[in-house]
């Protein structure tokens, strides 16, 4: 696909979705059994990698708050551009605001200050017409229809790419259904402009490569900063200058003989392996 396509639902099917496609499984925020059930759900799927959409029909609970913020540290748990990503829907923006703020603060205690979390507007009934968004929330489609009909009313502007789209999918079964219409519209838009597909895809390839090289700037600029931490550790008159002057005194002014002379010391008293002696990625030491 190349807008993301965000499928919502109580059971996902187990296949490793395509690119741009992501799954996240509904619970209701106000039940604990729900959450539990989303949660091992997350937790014994590793393939694919599922998401938590929250039900908000309410204050959401510190119960909740907390088992959502577990999910994220499981490794099966989706990320997109290595944050977690959390779906609220509701038909209160100001409810799903307030759980969006109380998420995003109870995260960053853990440490997880990247977080992505979507909030979406549920659809009027009966006609399943998504509300009017805002710029701070997103419809979420329960028709397979009204998703046809928005997908074809963006290719036939200019904001056919960069769009983020939510479905809910009652069965595995409606969610091939509603990927089969997004793709039969999407191929109508490649045999009419074909140029722009052709950009479109290039595109796609490039900001993938310029996020993997963000992302390893990001920790490289990290390392030095710990580097130059450590380098101001040393010039200043810190406990752990003396630690290092002591182990440079003691150990690196000691000759390569007498270290390697140590080194079997400790295998012939059994307390390091004698094959960690030639390579480097077998245990040293014994328990």
């Amino acid at each position: 696909m190349i807008n993301r396509i965000f499928f919502i639902s109580e059971s996902i099917p187990a296949e490793e979705p395509e690119e741009n496609v992501f799954y996240t499984v509904m619970a209701d925020a106000l039940t604990q059994g729900s959450l539990d059930n989303a949660y091992r759900s997350i937790a014994n799927m590793p393939l694919p990698a599922l998401g938590l959409a929250l039900e908000i029909r309410g204050t959401l609970p510190d119960t909740a708050i907390r088992l959502t913020a577990a999910a994220c540290f499981l490794p099966s748990y989706l990320r997109i551009d290595d944050q977690p990503v959390i779906v609220l829907t509701g038909d209160s923006p100001e409810l799903l605001e307030h759980a969006s703020g109380s998420l995003k603060a109870y995260l960053g205690l853990q440490g997880l200050e990247g977080c992505q979390i979507y909030r979406l507007l549920l659809p009027e009934a009966p006609d399943h017409k998504p509300r009017q968004s805002g710029p701070d929330t997103n419809p979420l489609f329960r028709s397979l229809q009204a998703l046809a009909n928005h997908y074809t009313t963006l290719f036939a502007g200019d904001r056919y790419y960069g769009n983020d789209l939510f479905f809910y999918s009652p069965s595995p079964e409606a969610l091939q259904t509603a990927i089969q219409a997004l793709h039969r519209i999407e191929n109508k838009f490649r045999q009419d402009f074909p140029i722009q597909m052709t950009l479109i895809l290039e595109n796609q390839q490039l900001e993938k490569k310029l996020r993997v090289l963000q992302r390893k700037q990001a920790s490289t600029e990290m390392e030095l900063n710990h580097h130059r931490q450590y380098v101001e550790v040393l010039r200043s008159n810190h406990a752990t200058k003396e630690l290092q002057d002591y182990y440079t005194r003691e150990y690196e002014i000691l000759p390569l003989w007498f270290k390697r002379l140590g080194h079997l010391v400790k295998v012939l008293t059994g307390q390091r392996t004698f094959r960690s002696l030639f390579r480097d990625n077998v245990k040293k030491y014994k328990d």
